[in-house]
């Protein structure tokens, strides 16, 4: 393959670059870029005649579709809040060439992916748009204007008569048409950005420009406000007066030299349309206001060891085409997903064959909150292997379709904002069948409200195989919701309540769920059609029916909900729950010696109730149903073990140990082995720092006690947080470590004692820190 060294002082801008490309297609050629940052004004194109091409960078070669600004100064600003004076630096966007910026714009739930606002880096990080409250705090609807009745008889308000608050800080703010509102107005799952058309501080009302939400406003539901210039207080914040078109910001580090840039640029940094064996390797790709990588109708196309950060909407989208694939890369910092893939063909069961392989996928879906996760697959036939996803609001990993695999994937810390949502999820339609999620490590979700499954199959999908994974603390790690033909088999549950979670909606007789199965899904099952990446269907050009051969004989199981429909619309559920391992959180404080007779809490021996040894022995912690299912769940072979059947739970190595009765009784699944990041492949790695929290006997009594273990063969530092909630309180504790090559580490946590129950949670903003989560059980 012919090579092209292509220096920086070569390119001065977007028109250069891609007559470089233009002159070297029509033969396989490498495209080399020397170390160094290209701005792009406007988005490369490769098309047709560029098949066969490489564009592979050399060092570190940034692909810019933003302005770095200068001329910064301390901002004189009399609506600046008097504790932020002299910390606050102003620039002037038309001095820096910048006309209008990227204004906000309505998007979340439902909504249509459009670019974003810019954006503010610095020195590579995200900054945060001002907001009230701070951080992850929100306030509450405190009462609705004009009261209507939704479909489950709970009062909700009308979007266009908006709604009330209470809170004073409003009042201090002068009077703008862009302050903003992100509110989750019904459900904990389905959000919106609004501008605000009327705030009335004296009467505490809202009334936002259309278009609205998608649900009407419930009382107590959250919400914040955004983009106001009084609530630039905190290192890190910005502004953009658009009137004025000045940019207002705090810098992380003040006085301190940084590289400040605006994303400007709303289409695609790269895009490949109509073309074949197209490779991009080891470029970065950042601070674009609309997508990173768009490849479109294409064949062969690898995105491979790429840097994807700071996008205002998806990292990479694979649209239709044949065997492309996304391998080894990091993508971080992007307003929607991290790959957005649509491809194959539900009508005739074709198979896209996109891989999305061996990525490190983080802070996803920082602005649309909501569906737009890491990983999002749409069709039939593609492959989501060996990822880490971690640190994002809602869902890891969403799929529509048929005959997708999803495998030896490490999350953790996903649906930190939301709730009834999966860290793996699909739902809503009986035909989706031969996906198979498979030997997934899952663990220390997040979740408000209604809570957070591990793989949640929602609305009567049915037919998941899951087989092989580990579950750790989680919440319903397993929900069937009303599907049929699901095998659960082989996995390890490990401080989940419940493990898996069965419920009746296929079956059951509430107007929501009856006109779910005899309207909405029952047309999904006779009228099969390819859907776009919000799951709607496009106009279908043949009838192509669950009962049709092409269906019926690759998955026979769909004779079943046939047969259901000729006899009345009720789809009961069934399943094969098989050779799982339970260990309830209980069990890690409480254990019950059979042979003496005597019962410890925390390694000290206690008197014992029947309340106790009830919530020790409890098997509604494993298996759960809600209602009066009718259907046929298969349940033989499962166990219920103890921390001492694993190979080091303290640790969280949760291969069962060698002696472990679970291989006696059934349980025959695959080690940890081979989930995660194959690193090797990689050329940029997170490190990986485990952390544990354990109650131990010292000298001056119990204590609690926070260890470190750094497994690299480098030296790692960083900070880890150390949450205490409960019993009426709570303590944050910044714990800075130091760790050599293989180093563990012990620290003494500062919490009272308390004879209630209380969680510490130990996280990190560090990427690749595993987080931990202590439950203090004081059962009476």
């Amino acid at each position: 393959m012919k090579s092209i060294q292509i220096t920086r002082d070569m390119v001065q801008n977007t028109a250069d670059l891609q007559r470089i490309l233009d002159q070297n297609a029509g033969a396989e050629v490498e495209i080399v870029l020397q170390e160094g940052q290209y701005d792009l004004d406007k988005g490369l194109c490769l098309r047709k005649e560029h098949a066969g091409m490489t564009v592979r960078g050399e060092g570190k070669v940034r692909l810019i579709g933003g302005k770095r600004l200068t001329g910064w100064k301390v901002a004189e600003d009399d609506r600046i809040a008097p504790e932020a004076k002299g910390t606050v630096l102003v620039c002037d966007l038309r001095e820096n060439g910048i006309g209008d910026t990227k204004a906000m714009v309505s998007r979340g739930y439902g909504r249509a992916v459009v670019p974003s606002h810019s954006q503010l880096f610095i020195d590579g990080e995200p900054q945060r748009l001002t907001r009230y409250p701070k951080e992850d705090e929100f306030l509450t609807i405190a009462g609705v204007v004009d009261a209507d009745v939704n479909e489950w008889g709970e009062e909700a308000g009308k979007l266009e008569a908006g709604f009330y608050y209470d809170d004073e800080e409003p009042k201090t703010w002068s009077a703008s048409e862009d302050i903003w509102v992100h509110g989750y107005w019904s459900w904990d799952w389905a959000n919106s950005y609004e501008r605000v058309a009327e705030l009335d501080t004296a009467n505490y009302k809202i009334v936002n420009a259309a278009p609205y939400g998608n649900f009407a406003f419930k009382k107590g539901q959250r919400f914040c406000f955004l983009n106001i210039i009084e609530e630039l207080t905190e290192p890190g914040e910005y502004y953009i007066d658009r009137q004025t078109n000045q940019l207002y910001c705090i810098p992380p580090v003040q006085g301190a030299e940084m590289e400040a840039i605006l994303s400007l640029l709303d289409e695609p940094l790269l895009t490949v349309k109509d073309s074949a064996d197209i490779t991009f390797c080891n470029l970065q790709v950042e601070a674009a206001c609309g997508s990173g990588i768009l490849v479109e109708d294409c064949t062969g196309v690898t995105i491979d060891n790429c840097h994807i950060r700071n996008i205002g909407n998806h990292g990479v989208i694979l649209l239709r085409g044949k065997n492309n694939q996304v391998l080894n890369s990091t993508l971080h910092d992007c307003g929607d997903c991290g790959v957005e893939a649509v491809g194959g063909d539900r009508l005739t069961l074709e198979s896209a064959d996109f891989r999305i392989c061996n990525n490190h996928m983080y802070r996803l879906s920082q602005w649309s909150r909501c569906y737009q996760p890491p990983i999002h697959m749409t069709g039939v036939g593609m492959t989501a292997k060996n990822n880490l996803i971690h640190d994002c609001p809602h869902t890891a990993i969403l799929y529509w379709g048929n005959d997708m695999t999803i495998e030896d994937n490490e999350i953790y810390s996903v649906v930190m904002e939301t709730g009834d949502a999966g860290a793996i999820y699909t739902g809503r339609d009986y035909t989706f069948r031969g996906n198979r999620v498979c030997h997934n490590y899952v663990h220390h979700l997040g979740g408000v409200g209604m809570g957070t499954m591990g793989i949640y199959n929602d609305d009567c999908v049915s037919g998941t195989v899951m087989e092989d994974n580990y579950f750790v603390e989680t919440s319903r790690s397993v929900m069937m919701g009303g599907g049929r033909n699901f095998t659960v088999k082989n996995n390890v549950f490990v401080k989940c309540n419940p493990a898996i979670f069965v419920d009746c909606r296929g079956s059951d007789d509430h107007p929501v769920w009856r006109k779910m199965v005899t309207q909405f899904l029952k047309d999904r099952f006779y009228h099969i059609q390819n859907t776009d990446a919000q799951n709607k269907a496009y106009p279908s050009p043949v009838e192509v029916s669950a009962t049709d051969p092409i269906y019926m004989q690759k998955y026979p199981e769909l004779a079943e909900i046939d047969e259901c429909y000729k006899n009345g619309d009720v789809v009961p559920g069934s399943g094969l729950i098989q050779g799982n391992v339970f260990c309830s959180d209980f069990k890690f404080h409480y254990r019950y010696d059979d042979k003496t007779h005597t019962l410890y809490r925390d390694g000290e021996e206690i008197p014992y109730t029947p309340a106790i040894l009830s919530h020790i022995f409890n098997s509604r912690w494993d298996v759960r149903s809600n209602g009066s299912e009718d259907g046929t769940y298969l349940y033989k072979e499962n166990v219920s073990a103890t921390p001492e059947d694993f190979q080091d739970a303290v640790w969280g190595d949760w291969n069962l140990a060698e002696d472990s009765k679970a291989f006696r009784k059934g349980y025959s699944g695959r080690s940890m082995a081979g989930i995660g990041l194959q690193k090797n492949l990689r050329g940029e790695n997170p490190p990986c720092v485990t952390t544990a929290v354990t109650v131990e006997a010292r000298e001056n009594g119990k204590a609690m006690v926070l260890r470190l273990w750094n497994h690299e063969p480098y030296r790692v530092q960083g900070t880890v947080w150390a949450e205490t909630k409960g019993a009426g309180w709570k303590l944050a504790q910044p714990v800075d470590f130091d760790l050599e090559s293989l180093e563990r580490k012990e620290y003494i946590l500062e919490v009272t004692d308390t004879e209630e129950d209380f969680v510490v949670r130990v996280s990190s903003s560090m990427p690749g820190v595993r987080p931990s989560i202590f439950r203090v059980m004081r059962i009476q």
